[in-house]
């Protein structure tokens, strides 16, 4: 028996989650464990909404990842066929800045070389 002041019961992040399978806890699950322990049972939603935060940063960082992916492989695509590299001054058109996590094959193949590279520039800040 742990008889450390400070134990703490250590819960996997699924068991937070809503579960499909009806023998998974849960958060209700969980709460229940919280409220026979006399412990806070807010904490278990401040953990959810924490989890589901992080959840959506994890995803828009793959889109991102996924994004800079789909540029780098058009650079190497224009550069094999020899196309022009574009102005060196031309910026990065606004409709494509203003959504970084939707730039797909097609988008990428409307710029030039040099608007990738400073594409993929801010796909990596």
């Amino acid at each position: 028996e742990n008889t450390h002041p400070h134990s703490a019961m250590v819960l996997d992040i699924e068991s937070f989650r809503q579960q499909e399978d009806p023998d998974a806890l849960g958060p209700e699950g969980v709460r229940q464990i919280q409220r026979d322990r006399f412990k806070p049972v807010e904490v278990v939603d401040d953990i959810i909404t924490a989890d589901e935060k992080w959840r959506q940063a994890r995803f828009n960082a793959d889109k991102l990842n996924q994004a800079k992916n789909t540029c780098n492989t058009a650079v190497r695509n224009k550069m094999k066929a020899k196309e022009d590299v574009g102005d060196a001054d031309a910026g990065v058109p606004e409709s494509v800045t203003s959504a970084l996590v939707e730039v797909t094959a097609e988008t990428c193949a409307a710029l030039t070389v040099n608007q990738l590279k400073k594409l993929s520039k801010l796909l990596d800040a």
